[in-house]
């Protein structure tokens, strides 16, 4: 339970931003540091700490800053508000791990978790944030990242190819980075013993080989480091600004015959059993309770409509194709998956060791982060044709996205 939790956030802004080249001039002079650059009228400073405080799981924000910056500091409250959970800040250190121990010893005694977040993050979302605090407490640490997209290729001090490695299993890292506190403080202090630097805080707690857990990010929290991403950052919350979301909702629902000489897809997943699931297609209950779910939140009818049984082309049909189909109505609408919550029910057989492949497979055909799919399994506790086994049935909600404008 989220509410339950102590988790307490730094937002580190001590950084001297030198490959930005700041000329912010402060209060008393002299340049302050980047975190108070501003961003579409607020500084990223600002922006980082008002996302934290907002975020379910976090109940005290420390912000680390630079004493260049301490100055500007009325200001970035004043931009905040009279929030509780931001605390007034402490000076940072030289590098990045002193100014996270800096913070460490700001935090009320029996603090179990912390969220580290560097203030020149802005974007991070707040659904971001609790999913990434939500395992970092299971777990012991966790961090956002996202999947590397572009080719890699490592070079010479001279500018050329030495090789290119592959980029299987390689993830960007973002910030926050969730961990026990005292798994934390175990690796600052390893760290300074042999004199290591880090990249980031995940890559000194895995050095002791605790284990690190990958949440999934979104491309849009990026770090901004050069002038350039501040225009592009700006240039994205103007588009949000001027584009209102607009949230639609659909629910689906499909149930099937268990019959023999059939083999049991769900979710587009084969799954092991003596029977099938009967239909026009391949019986997919889930799949089409899902395509029924998003027709409805696009306004666009039912299965029914688009994919009639009379259709003999049909038939047979991996039901993973009338889903594409749907999802390519999205585009035609300008709309993006919100969330999907969807339920299997069925007495038999046992569905939980195939939900991972089957929420795997799903994010695939969603061309969606599998952040955004819940499926759960249940039974009916024997009652009714699916608790005799008779059948098996499904039912999603889906939310979908889109800008008022489209």
């Amino acid at each position: 339970m989220l509410a339950a939790m102590s988790v307490a956030a730094l937002v580190l802004g001590a950084g001297r931003g030198t490959r930005f080249r700041a000329s912010l001039a402060g209060p008393a002079g002299g340049v302050l540091p980047k975190a108070f650059v501003p961003l579409a009228g607020r500084s990223l400073l600002a922006r980082s700490l008002s996302t934290l405080a907002e975020s379910p799981g976090i109940d005290r924000v420390q912000p680390v800053l630079a004493a260049a910056g301490l100055a500007a500091w009325p200001e970035v409250r004043r931009e905040v508000g009279q929030r509780e959970a931001i605390q007034e800040p402490v000076v940072g250190g030289e590098e990045r791990q002193d100014s996270v121990r800096e913070g460490l010893r700001a935090l009320p005694a029996g603090t179990r978790h912390v969220a580290v977040h560097d203030a020149a993050r802005p974007l991070v979302s707040r659904a971001d944030v609790a999913r990434v605090v939500t395992a970092g407490v299971a777990a012991g640490a966790a961090l956002l990242a996202v999947p590397l997209r572009d080719t890699l290729k490592r070079v010479d001090a001279g500018g050329r190819v030495l090789e290119t490695p592959s980029r299987t299993g390689c993830w960007a890292a973002q910030t926050p980075q969730v961990f026990r506190v005292d798994w934390l403080w175990e690796a600052l202090d390893r760290a300074a013993a042999e004199g290591v630097q880090g990249t980031d805080d995940a890559e000194l707690v895995a050095r002791l080989g605790f284990p690190v857990e990958i949440v999934a990010g979104d491309p849009q929290n990026f770090k901004i480091t050069t002038r350039e991403d501040l225009r592009l950052a700006e240039a994205w919350i103007r588009q949000e600004e001027e584009r209102p979301l607009s949230i639609r909702v659909g629910q689906g629902f499909d149930v099937h015959a268990l019959v023999p000489g059939r083999p049991l897809v769900l979710g587009g997943v084969r799954i092991p059993h003596d029977r099938g699931l009967a239909g026009h297609s391949d019986g997919d209950a889930l799949l089409h309770a899902i395509t029924d779910a998003l027709l409805g939140a696009l306004g666009e009818g039912d299965l029914g409509r688009h994919f009639p049984s009379s259709d003999e082309s049909l038939r047979g049909v991996e039901s993973g194709v009338l889903l594409e189909r749907a999802v390519a109505l999205l585009a035609t609408h300008g709309a993006r998956i919100g969330n999907l919550d969807a339920t299997v029910i069925a007495e038999g057989p046992r569905l939980a060791p195939h939900q991972p492949a089957m929420a795997k497979a799903l994010a695939e055909r969603l061309q969606t982060e599998p952040a955004r799919i819940n499926l759960k399994v249940t039974s009916t506790d024997r009652l009714g044709a699916i608790g005799r086994g008779e059948g098996i049935a499904a039912q999603a909600v889906v939310l979908i996205e889109a800008g008022e404008a489209q």
